[in-house]
């Protein structure tokens, strides 16, 4: 079989997030990482994908940032930006909403500022602008959709790899900061999608935060068969179902792995692969 593209899967990053909370115990928390040690393990990270031969680009798959400070955001492209290869800034629910957390043992619930509204995704624009440049010079047939929502797409070999940016933008509840941490597929990134799956490739790779809900697909892609990439869940999974395969990666700042996805004529195989 002729190999189409191999590509390299960064997971979540969560950049300074301060604690490893409850929520992390039952995904395994034994190699986590916090504060500015999670830097150094995407550090490794971005040192290790360098030395894999024959990737052709990288890809986030979203919670660059623990909070979605700016700060936060200019260190991760400072690091990522020493990738050999291009790389792919994905949003998550992490990036949309800013504000400053404090340490806090149980749910990192308190924090001492947060923004007016989910202004995360201007920050992300404005600090991703030059590497969107790039990706559009680099890859045939790049688009992005005009408005508040993170969606691209481009072919690579015939593949067709379509971006989107699937999750809430409402608050979050219970006095927690930030965005409530569920999926949401707003009516633009719904026609978005649907335009980009009635292109005529045969094999289409969608990359988002959380995984798409199996009931989209047979609404919006039919019968389309497609692979969907994505995080936020923090444990990894494979499921395949019809036309559907779904790839969720775990956490980077939890496990120190990446994912290595090569892409053939008749199939995909991901590949889990620790950092040294």
């Amino acid at each position: 079989m002729k190999e189409k593209v191999s590509f390299a899967i960064i997971p979540d990053i969560e950049f300074t997030r301060p604690v490893l909370d409850l929520t992390d115990w039952w995904r395994g928390r034994k190699e986590g990482v916090i504060g500015e040690k999670s830097k150094n393990r995407l550090a490794a990270a971005v040192n290790f994908i360098n030395t894999i031969p024959k990737i052709d680009f990288a890809a986030t798959v979203g919670d660059l940032t623990d909070s979605a400070l700016p700060e936060q955001f200019f260190v991760v492209k400072e690091v990522l930006d020493q990738l050999n290869i291009p790389w792919l800034p994905v949003i998550g629910n992490h990036d949309l909403w800013p504000f400053r957390k404090l340490p806090d043992p149980i749910l990192s619930r308190r924090h001492s500022w947060e923004d007016e509204g989910p202004n995360g995704p201007k920050i992300f624009r404005e600090v991703f602008r030059e590497n969107f440049q790039k990706l559009a010079d680099f890859f045939e047939g790049w688009q992005e959709q005009n408005g508040p929502f993170q969606n691209y797409a481009f072919l690579y070999n015939d593949v067709r790899f379509i971006v989107i940016d699937n999750m809430s933008r409402r608050h979050a509840i219970l006095g927690f900061p930030g965005v409530i941490g569920l999926s949401q597929l707003y009516p633009e990134t719904r026609n978005w999608l649907q335009k980009q799956l009635s292109q005529k490739e045969e094999i289409k790779i969608i990359i988002s935060h959380a995984p798409l809900k199996r009931k989209l697909f047979k609404n919006v892609a039919g019968d389309v068969e497609v692979v969907n990439i994505a995080g936020h869940w923090h444990k990894q999974s494979l499921r395949k179902s019809k036309n559907v395969i779904t790839f969720v990666t775990d956490a980077l700042y939890l496990k120190p792995v990446i994912n290595v996805v090569k892409v053939f004529t008749e199939e995909i195989e991901f590949r889990s692969v620790r950092i040294p």
